[in-house]
């Protein structure tokens, strides 16, 4: 029986095209303007960045830790699952952002 070590299809060991690069980056960028436009209203405070570098972490691990079950319906959906660790580490970074904040101000 041999053993075929194939890469997964959307695991990207090549670089990223500029779309895929925008995709990485873009949506938690976005998803922090949803949330400093219409959750706190764009002032800019120590409490309200807290809340919204918060908010901002725990939404975008929700959205990498949906999209695996989810494409597993919507089949369609497969092309984000390489957008997940760049998605993952903003997440990381946007919760050390949130931690310092924490520290600093309360």
């Amino acid at each position: 029986m041999k053993n075929s070590a194939k890469a997964h299809a959307y695991h990207y060991s090549e670089p990223k095209n500029l779309v895929q690069f925008i995709a990485d980056w873009g949506v938690p960028v976005l998803v922090f303007i949803f949330y400093f436009k219409f959750y706190n209203a764009g002032v800019v405070s120590p409490s309200e960045m807290v809340k919204t570098t918060g908010l901002v972490s725990i939404s975008l691990l929700a959205i990498t830790l949906l999209i695996g079950p989810v494409c597993r319906f919507v089949p369609a959906l497969n092309i984000l699952k390489a957008h997940r660790k760049a998605w993952g580490i903003s997440s990381f970074l946007f919760a050390l952002a949130h931690l310092l904040l924490v520290v600093n101000f309360y």
